[in-house]
Formats: C-alpha cells, sequence, structure tokens
C-alpha cells in the first residue's frame, strides 16, 4: 500500500560535445525506460533558424555573439521548461543538448537539481565522450548545416573544445568512440540499472 508521498522520478541529461552521439545515447536509454525523450534540436530549431535568419541573415548560425548571447538560452529555457513541466506530470524524462555552458556552471546545475526535486525528481548527468576522428565522422555523416562551420573550421574547433571542461556535477561516463572496447549498448544497460535500481526480485 503507498503511504502517501510521491514516487521519485528521473530527469537524465544527456550532455557533450558535438558528434558524440548524445541524441543516440538518449534514444537507446529513454526506449529501455520507456520515458520520453526531449532533444534540444528537435524542439526548438525550427523557431530558432527562423529568429536567426532575422537577427543574423544565417538560419545556422551557432557561433556569432548574437546567437550566443542573444538566442541560444532561449533554447535552453525552452528545453528546460519542457523536461520539467512533464516531471510535474508525473513522469520521468531524458533530456539531451550540448548542455557545454550549463553543466559546468554550479549555479545552473544546482538550480536545476532542486527544480527536479521539488518535482520529486532526481537528476542525473549523461557525459558522453568521444574520440575527434569519431566525432568528425558523425558530424560529417549527418549533414547538418548547423555543423557547416565546424566543419569547414575543424582545428579552430578542436581548440575550442579543449577549453571546454568537463561537468562541474556528479556524471556518468559514456565512451562512445568508434570501436570503443565497451558496447553502447551494454553501457546502455549499465546506466538502466543504476537508474532502476536493485531489483526487487
Amino acid at each position: 500500500m503507498s503511504d502517501g508521498s510521491p514516487e521519485r522520478r528521473t530527469l537524465v541529461l544527456v550532455a557533450g560535445r558535438a558528434g558524440t552521439g548524445k541524441t543516440e545515447f538518449a534514444k537507446l536509454i529513454a526506449r529501455e525506460l520507456r520515458w520520453p525523450v526531449l532533444d534540444k534540436d528537435t524542439l526548438t530549431r525550427p523557431l530558432l533558424e527562423s529568429l536567426n535568419g532575422l537577427r543574423t541573415g544565417n538560419p545556422h548560425d551557432r557561433e556569432s555573439s548574437v546567437y550566443l548571447q542573444e538566442l541560444r538560452h532561449l533554447e535552453y529555457e525552452s528545453l528546460m521548461d519542457a523536461a520539467l513541466e512533464i516531471l510535474e506530470n508525473g513522469s520521468s524524462v531524458v533530456a539531451t543538448a550540448p548542455f557545454l555552458r550549463e553543466v559546468t556552471s554550479s549555479e545552473w546545475i544546482e538550480d536545476i537539481r532542486f527544480e527536479a526535486d521539488v518535482r520529486s525528481a532526481d537528476c542525473v548527468v549523461v557525459w558522453i565522450e568521444s574520440d575527434v576522428e569519431s566525432m568528425r565522422s558523425r558530424l560529417t555523416s549527418r549533414n547538418a548545416a548547423r555543423d557547416s562551420w565546424k566543419l569547414e573550421h575543424w582545428a579552430d574547433y578542436l581548440k575550442q573544445l579543449e577549453q571546454t571542461p568537463e561537468p562541474v556535477t556528479p556524471f556518468v561516463t559514456v565512451e562512445n568512440s568508434i570501436g570503443a572496447p565497451i558496447s553502447l549498448a551494454a553501457q546502455t544497460q549499465e546506466l538502466v540499472r543504476r537508474i532502476a535500481g536493485p531489483s526487487d526480485g
């Protein structure tokens, strides 16, 4: 019999650099747990491209000061508002985006953990790692306009990545290089076990 206390839910944040395979992993986790998944690009891209076109003349801009200072935070606010609303309505959720600024900000992560907790949810941060050749291969294969600058200025982009710290909060690392010694499926199952906790059986 229930004691009347709300069941704890989980907010999984799947973070990492472009081309590490975040969306792939987020979908695997969501499928295993039967939870909804929110992808920042899917959720915000049409509106962002329209705003980018109006403000910068380039719908696919992800590098200009206009995007970084005026538009980027709106994407993340929209993503997290949707994720918190799902928690509030009784379901766990997986949210995926680079989160490069967010999970390296103590203030941001503390706020999200607080917002999750008041909705009876725990927050799990997953950091996807991948070697640079695997990342470049994925970016080339997906052939997305938003990645054009990265691929055309690969050396400069790698310098940016070198300056990106790891999350400042406890996190789970997933290695998603092509040819990684542990398969993505096996790492998915391990994370599912950690999230689900010990079996009653």
